[in-house]
């Protein structure tokens, strides 16, 4: 009679060993590339964000989507702008308006989190603001009358649209994981104040600059999403007030 050979106990762990070990070295490896493949997607998103926001500006007198319009209980988003003028879902889908938008208005790194128990999160999120990407709020202001006031800016007031804020990731400081519509340009506290948030690794947030490239910006300490407004990253605009000269600055329009 023929003996069937079989794995000894010690055979069999040795074996488990080493498929652990090959896992605790190809985890972080494939995380790495999935992180990679977030910011590629993520970087896509702003580009044809940034497409639309152009084709918005040429068809409409040189001026950008009103960031926020307190005046329309209907359409006062930026993003909204986009939708009705079909600027947005023409980037998307070559004119399909069955098209999800949300697609290209949630950062594919923000947690993925239910805010409604009723209502689906993508859903919920388009339907109040929670996106993964904000306008600069400065882009949103403008003097009537000599009074600042929120308003369409003109895209010529933006001397180096290169190193201008257009968008940037967003989330609300201290109110959890639930992203915004625009971004302060300067550094805040307020539980509701909407930020630049680094949503990839090492405090990285893309940036859709004026005039149209996107990059990464690096918070200077990536443990801490305030440092984004640190001069060694995007830096800080003190006030609201966007029509002042500075060559340094990433948030002032250059007016």
């Amino acid at each position: 009679m023929r003996k069937t050979k079989a794995f000894t106990l010690v055979e069999l762990l040795v074996v488990i060993g080493i498929i652990a070990l090959l896992i605790s070295i190809l985890l972080p490896a494939l995380n790495k590339a999935r992180q990679a493949a977030q910011t590629v997607q993520c970087m896509s998103n702003m580009r044809q964000v940034g497409l639309a926001i152009q084709m918005y500006v040429n068809n409409h007198k040189g001026t950008v989507p009103i960031v926020y319009w307190p005046y329309d209980p209907k359409t006062f988003r930026w993003y909204q702008f986009l939708q009705n003028s079909k600027d947005l879902t023409y980037t998307l889908s070559d004119y399909d308006s069955t098209v999800k938008i949300s697609r290209v208005l949630l950062c594919p790194a923000m947690p993925q989190m239910s805010l409604s128990p009723t209502v689906p999160d993508e859903t919920y999120r388009m339907a109040n603001g929670f996106l993964g990407y904000g306008m600069s709020l400065q882009l949103g202001l403008t003097y009537r009358d000599g009074v600042l006031t929120y308003g369409p800016v003109k895209m010529n007031v933006v001397k180096d649209a290169a190193n201008v804020v257009m968008a940037t990731e967003t989330n609300k400081w201290g109110a959890g994981y639930v992203g915004g519509y625009y971004v302060y340009s300067f550094a805040s506290t307020d539980i509701n104040g909407q930020l630049s948030w680094p949503w990839h690794p090492n405090g990285g947030c893309n940036v859709l600059w004026c005039d149209g490239h996107v990059t990464t910006v690096n918070a200077a300490d990536p443990k801490n999403p305030a440092s984004l407004y640190d001069p060694r990253a995007l830096g800080a605009y003190s006030s609201y007030y966007p029509y002042v000269y500075s060559t340094d600055n990433h948030w002032v329009l250059n007016k």
